[in-house]
């Protein structure tokens, strides 16, 4: 409790510091109380008089730190109102999103209604209506289109990641949706990774994602610190080369472990912001809310699958009845 009021009133000061400093009638207020102390100041020259030279002092040494702390509130207050803009942007787009997943079910339950009616089952018919491999390249469509416009970054590319079992009952993943300024298909789109590797074997940066069990949220926030994580792709190298910021947002399920990862990457330095903080809250605040939704559908996806399932079983022993 006491850790919480103490935030509390560290937000309340910081709050009342913006508001103070960040208004432009106190800066003027303050400015011209100076100036006018240090005109009626100066209007009788003593350089003899030390007791003058020290209040001469003091008076620009406190102009200089109101004009500081106007700044820096100003600088913040602006900070502020960007992450605002962008929350209102994402919810906008998550609203919208949300919106169509209601239509989506809406028609999956008609479908089902109907199945159950004439006894013929279309599970192919009725998945595509609300698939989540669909809804992952609508999540990526819709991050990308956000980050060009919000953040003026032209190169960017948006990738999801899914955890499959292999036939060896090894687990593997692989990309199952993306978006890119190229507007041509990922170059790993076709590729699966497994999890299992040896020690001393570099990876992939999001095999690292997948095999952590605290499922952190991976920041890269300059080239320096792209370059010492990523395993460069032969097909992909020109591009990967470039990338100067990667947000990696891994989704762990009630299952315990990562089944699915959300990526960001741009080619622009400081797009996402000049620090690990900056991006990290970015992440934390924007783009986390995007991968809530995925994995909503996916697990709505899962259930789905096994539900279409049993009634097809249903329907076709009812029908060879």
């Amino acid at each position: 409790m006491n850790v919480y009021n103490r935030i509390r009133t560290l937000s309340l000061l910081k709050t009342l510091f913006i508001n103070i400093f960040s208004s432009r009638y106190v800066d003027v207020f303050f400015n011209i109380i100076m100036t006018t102390l240090i005109s009626l100041h100066s209007s009788n020259v003593d350089f003899t008089s030390k007791k003058w030279v020290i209040l001469l002092v003091m008076y620009i040494v406190i102009t200089f730190i109101l004009n500081f702390l106007f700044i820096l509130a100003g600088h913040i207050k602006q900070k502020e109102e960007t992450l605002i803009e962008y929350y209102n942007i994402s919810y906008d787009i998550q609203s919208r999103m949300n919106r169509d997943t209601a239509a989506q079910l809406y028609r999956v339950n008609k479908k089902i209604t109907q199945t159950i009616r004439d006894g013929k089952m279309e599970k192919q018919v009725i998945n595509s209506i609300a698939d989540f491999q669909t809804f992952s390249f609508k999540i990526c469509n819709e991050l990308y289109n956000f980050i060009t416009s919000s953040f003026n970054c032209g190169e960017c590319e948006v990738t999801i990641f899914q955890r499959f079992m292999g036939k060896d009952n090894k687990d593997f993943v692989k990309m199952i949706a993306y978006k890119n300024s190229r507007n041509m298909e990922a170059g790993s789109y076709h590729d699966t990774y497994k999890l299992s590797h040896q020690a001393s074997t570099k990876v992939p940066v999001f095999v690292k994602v997948f095999n952590d069990l605290n499922a952190d949220i991976k920041i890269l926030h300059n080239r320096k610190a792209v370059e010492a994580e990523f395993k460069y792709f032969d097909h992909s190298m020109t591009r990967e080369k470039k990338i100067c910021q990667y947000i990696g947002i891994p989704i762990k399920t009630n299952r315990n472990r990562v089944e699915l990862l959300l990526q960001i990457d741009v080619s622009k330095e400081k797009a996402f912001g000049k620090n690990y903080n900056a991006i990290k809250q970015l992440a934390d605040n924007i783009i986390l809310p995007f991968s809530n939704m995925l994995y909503c559908s996916y697990e709505r996806d899962l259930i789905f699958d096994k539900f279409y399932d049993i009634l097809e079983e249903n329907t076709i022993t009812k029908g060879g009845e």
